[in-house]
Formats: C-alpha cells, sequence, structure tokens
C-alpha cells in the first residue's frame, strides 16, 4: 500500500468516527428537542460496525475495495443526523447524502469479495447506480420548498422550483426505480452463487445471509411505503434497515474466524508434510488445509521445462480462467511446484493461501533436499547435480552415445585366497581411489566398483563429443598409475594388480531406477556387455577397444586389429582392437 493510499484510508477511517461521535451526540445537541433513543441507537451501532469493519479490512486486505466501500457506506448512513441541527447547509448536506450508502452497499454486493468489478456489465450497473443515487437525490431535493409541508423555519440551499406534486410524482418513479436497481443487484449475486463452487459458496455464505437480511428488510420497507401501510407499522420496518445492517460485521467476523481456523490447518499441514511425502498425500494435505477437494499440486520438471503431475504429465496452468489460478511454488534456486485451486482463494484468503504455499515450498525443498543427500550417497558423482536441475524421476530414461570402461585386476581371486584381508582390502582401497581419481580427470563418471572391477562410462550423465578419446585416455592412465602403484607394493612385499580394461563406444540407455530406500543411475545396453566382454579378452597390462571405439578416437595408429570373435549372446561378430602392454604403458608417461 502506498503512502496516499494508506493516508486515504486513515481520512475515512477519521471521518467515520467524526461521524459516530457527531450522531451519538445529537440527543444532547440537537436544538429540535428529544430523539427517538432506541431507533438512534440502533443506527449508531449500525453505523459504528460499518466504519469499524472498514477500517479493519481497509488494512488486513490492503489490495481490496470492499474496506473502504463500506467505510465510505457508514460515512453517509449517518447523514441523517446532521438534519438535526438548525443549519441550512448542514441540513441540505443530510438531505443530499440520504440514501446513498446503500449505492456503496451495493457496489460491495456485486464487488464481493475482492473488490474487484469483474465484466463491462457489472461496472455498467454499478456506474448507474451511482448516477441515479446521486442525480434523484439532488432532483428530489431541488423540488423540495419546507414551505409546502409546514416546515417554514427550513431553508433549502439547492431549491430551483418548488413543487410538491411534481416532486410526489418523481417520489414514485424513483422508488420503482430503486426497486429495479435492487433487483438487478441480487441478480448479479444470485447469478455469481449458482456458478459458484462449493468453495466459494463457502465465502459467500456469511455475507449473502447478511444482505440478503438487508435486502429483505429494503423490500418491506419499500413494499409498506408503496402500499400505503399504517405510519406505525412504517416505522416499524425502519427499525430492520439498522438492524440487519449491525450482521455485516458479523459475516466478517465470521472471516476473520476463519482464517484463524486456516492457520491451525497450517500447522497441521507442516506436521504432515515433516516426514516425505508421496504426491496424493501432499495434495490431499493441501487440499484438507485450503478446503478445495478440487485442488491439483504440479510439480516442475527443469529437464522439459513444464509442470507435470505426480506421473510426469504435462500440467497447463489456468490462464485467465474465471473460475481456477494457480499459485506458483519457486525455491532458492528454481521452481519446485504449483496449486492449481479456485481461484476464490487469492480473492477472500490470500494470507492462508500464502502460508499453506509456504509450508508446501517448505516440504518439497526438504524433501528434495533429502533426496540429493540420499542421491549423493548412492550415485556417481557430478551425477546429483545433473539429477537436481534436470529434475528426473525414478523410471526416467534418456537415449547417449557413449564410451564405457571395464577394467578387472588379473588373477584377483588367487591373490584373494592367498592375501591378508586386511592388506588387500587397503590395496584394494588404494587402488579405487587412484583409478577413481584418473577416470573423473578426464571427465568420466565412476558408475560401480564390484570387487576387482571398475565400471566407468564417459559421455553419461553429461554429453561429450570426445568421450572415446577421453575414455582412451584414462584408460593410458589406469594402467600406467597401476605399474607405480605395484612398484610401491612390491618393495613392502604386497601382491601386484595387473589390469585388463575393455573399451566400447555406442548408444546406452541412461535411466535412474530402484526405489525410495535405493536409487542408482544406470547405463544399459548392447554397448556395456561388450565392454564387459572386451575387457575378459585383455590380458594383464592390455586395453582392448571395440571397432566404434577405435574409430571414434581416431583410429590410433599403434592398435593391434583381433579377429572378430563371438560374443555370448550376440549373433555378430565383434571386431576389437588390442594395445600391447608395452605400447600402453609408453603413451600414459608421455602425455
Amino acid at each position: 500500500m502506498t503512502s496516499v493510499g494508506r493516508a486515504i484510508r486513515l481520512a475515512i477511517f477519521a471521518a467515520g468516527m467524526a461521524s459516530v461521535v457527531g450522531t451519538a451526540l445529537v440527543p444532547v445537541l440537537s436544538p429540535f428537542g428529544p430523539v427517538p433513543v432506541a431507533i438512534w441507537t440502533l443506527n449508531v451501532a449500525a453505523g459504528l460496525s460499518l466504519v469499524a469493519i472498514g477500517f479493519v479490512l481497509s488494512f488486513k486486505r490492503r489490495d481490496n475495495n470492499i474496506g473502504p466501500l463500506l467505510g465510505i457506506a457508514g460515512i453517509l448512513f449517518f447523514a441523517f443526523a446532521l438534519s438535526w441541527f438548525a443549519s441550512p447547509f448542514l441540513w441540505t448536506l443530510s438531505t443530499l447524502g440520504v440514501g446513498l450508502y446503500q449505492a456503496f452497499v451495493a457496489h460491495v454486493v456485486i464487488a464481493f469479495p475482492d473488490g474487484r468489478l469483474r465484466s463491462r456489465f457489472d461496472r455498467a450497473v454499478v456506474g448507474v447506480i451511482y448516477v441515479w443515487a446521486f442525480a434523484t437525490n439532488f432532483a428530489l431535493l431541488a423540488l423540495f420548498d419546507a414551505r409546502d409541508y409546514g416546515r417554514a423555519w427550513l431553508r433549502n440551499l439547492v431549491l430551483i422550483y418548488g413543487d410538491r406534486r411534481l416532486r410526489d410524482d418523481l417520489v414514485y418513479v424513483v422508488d420503482r426505480g430503486n426497486l429495479l436497481l435492487g433487483v438487478v443487484v441480487v441478480a448479479i449475486f444470485v447469478r455469481r452463487w449458482l456458478r459458484a463452487t462449493s468453495l466459494e459458496r463457502r465465502a459467500f455464505a456469511p455475507l449473502a445471509i447478511a444482505l440478503g437480511a438487508a435486502l429483505a428488510g429494503y423490500f418491506l420497507r419499500s413494499g409498506a411505503n408503496l402500499a400505503g401501510a399504517s405510519g406505525h407499522l412504517q416505522s416499524t420496518f425502519d427499525y430492520s434497515q439498522p438492524a440487519v445492517l449491525i450482521l455485516l460485521p458479523i459475516a466478517f467476523l465470521t472471516g476473520v474466524l476463519r482464517s484463524q481456523t486456516g492457520r491451525a490447518a497450517v500447522g497441521d499441514l507442516v506436521i504432515d508434510i515433516h516426514a516425505p511425502t508421496e504426491p496424493e498425500e501432499l495434495r490431499a494435505a493441501v487440499a484438507r488445509a485450503l478446503h478445495d477437494p478440487s485442488l491439483e499440486l504440479a510439480f516442475w520438471n527443469p529437464a522439459v521445462g513444464l509442470y507435470v503431475d505426480a506421473d510426469g504429465r504435462p500440467v497447463e496452468l489456468p490462464s485467465g480462467d474465471a473460475f481456477r489460478a494457480a499459485t506458483l511454488i519457486d525455491g532458492t534456486d528454481r521452481p519446485l511446484g504449483a496449486l492449481i485451486h479456485d481461484r476464490v482463494l487469492q480473492e477472500t484468503e490470500p494470507r492462508l493461501l500464502a502460508a499453506v504455499s509456504a509450508a508446501v515450498r517448505l516440504g518439497l525443498d526438504n524433501q528434495r533436499l533429502s533426496n540429493e543427500v540420499n542421491l549423493s550417497r548412492q550415485l556417481p558423482a557430478g551425477l546429483v547435480e545433473r539429477l537436481r536441475r534436470d529434475g528426473r524421476r525414478l523410471g526416467d530414461t534418456e537415449t547417449l552415445e557413449v564410451t564405457v570402461l571395464m577394467s578387472d585386476v588379473r588373477g584377483y581371486s588367487t591373490i584373494a585366497e592367498r592375501a591378508d584381508p586386511h592388506s588387500l582390502a587397503m590395496q584394494l582401497n588404494e587402488h579405487r581411489q587412484e583409478m577413481t581419481r584418473l577416470i573423473t580427470g578426464r571427465k568420466g563418471t565412476v558408475m560401480q566398483f564390484v570387487g576387482d572391477e571398475v565400471f566407468a562410462v564417459f559421455g553419461a550423465p553429461l554429453a561429450m563429443a570426445d568421450h572415446a578419446i577421453r575414455a582412451l585416455a584414462a584408460a593410458h592412465d589406469m594402467q600406467a598409475a597401476q605399474t607405480v602403484i605395484n612398484g610401491g607394493w612390491h618393495e613392502r612385499e604386497l601382491p601386484q594388480f595387473n589390469l585388463g580394461i575393455g573399451l566400447s563406444t555406442g548408444e546406452v540407455a541412461g535411466a535412474l531406477l530402484g526405489s525410495e530406500q535405493h536409487t542408482e543411475y544406470s547405463v544399459i545396453g548392447d554397448t556395456v556387455n561388450i565392454a564387459h566382454r572386451l575387457q575378459q579378452w585383455a590380458r594383464a597390462g592390455e586395453i582392448v577397444i571395440s571397432s566404434n571405439t577405435f574409430d571414434a578416437a581416431g583410429r590410433p595408429g599403434d592398435a593391434e586389429a583381433l579377429e572378430p570373435a563371438a560374443v555370448k549372446g550376440r549373433e555378430a561378430l565383434v571386431a576389437a582392437y588390442r594395445l600391447r602392454p608395452d605400447v600402453t604403458i609408453s603413451r600414459a608417461s608421455g602425455r
């Protein structure tokens, strides 16, 4: 709210409270004798309710015009009190303002609950109501000559032409015009009620009751006047006007209590989503907190740049929909999701909606961080960041061209049979650490250790054009580094590891597999199987590469072609190339 807007709302409240105090003092200050205390007290209470509730709403719903409208209606409601002072100006002002508050109340009915007029028709009706109210009040006063009514002491400052008969005819027209406009306002409200969802009707109900009672009182008074009812009966109906207006603050008090219930619902929601929650359970918890059973929950998928449902299907967020709206939930560095709900929530419960959204944001962010921690323990280095950025889910796959590297310690079973288990574990750990350093140094991803076997991939999860070159360079590095490590182990009288390495290049399916308790990223396909077979063909110190790797690595001239051979599970023969141990070591040492 701007400083100007705040000043205007404070000015409305100050004027309203001045009207309340002035009206309350009329029985003491009026020169015309005693006033009817009962009806006067009821009028003061009704006006005070309008002014006070208008003030509260002005600052609790700062983007909503209903608060200021009710405050102005309260001020105008007190216009009748000015006629009890012996001032021509105050009496004229009072007569011009009598009944104008009804125009503002009608505006509230049409604009409820957010204070906006939704269509041209609504704006036209409200415009007609204001013009009709001001114009008819002025016209009636311009024809009013106090002497025609036995009030010679009154001085009408806007008297233009005193004609009692013409004025009586105009009163008849004005009464029927007011009745017609009242019917139009009721029709607009009924139309909105019929089109409303259950959530909207829940929001409309308190105010509908209060305004319905106010309109019923108006119709009773108008009907009694038109039917020529006795003065006593009409006076009795006059009590209904301020009495039903007191129901308005009760309606808004109900809204305040509902907000408190909403805060309790937010507390329940935080408890519900404290632990990891299934998407449908989370949606149901949010729907309960917002009292919107139709609520939908969408998740942001950065990989496709779309919001999706729990099953990964794209979700289109409502735009310009008269009944549905979307509240976006953003994390610190990227979108997390969206709530798709009844638009009325933005209008009647913006703070509750904001609180629920914050709770959902906390839940989704915590769940994301928890998943990342779990994944970081289970997945290859560098992959967690990729999955976090792309929003990948279990079962999602992608086709990639990669080079797969498999290495194995030759004669490891014999070594394990003879070696001290504690010493062997130390050797295996040292071997794995060095192999991991060399593979990741060439931008590869270590997928898995199985005993003495190392399984790595180049080109997944991060695609790279030179994956074959990098994989072959890493294989040379590994052979050379293991030779150096073996020298140190020999001095310590520890068994040596001699590696056989296989490389295969081709397409694989990269997939996130497993369950919520255990997840792993895998590459699946014939390329992986071939790499495993080529690793088995490699003797100690050798690197055996597939024909695809040979071509993708630039057809290295020091590679020795092998006879195409059969591989178990494949009908076609596999062509491969061998890099000799002496070439491998010299190549690595000269890089």
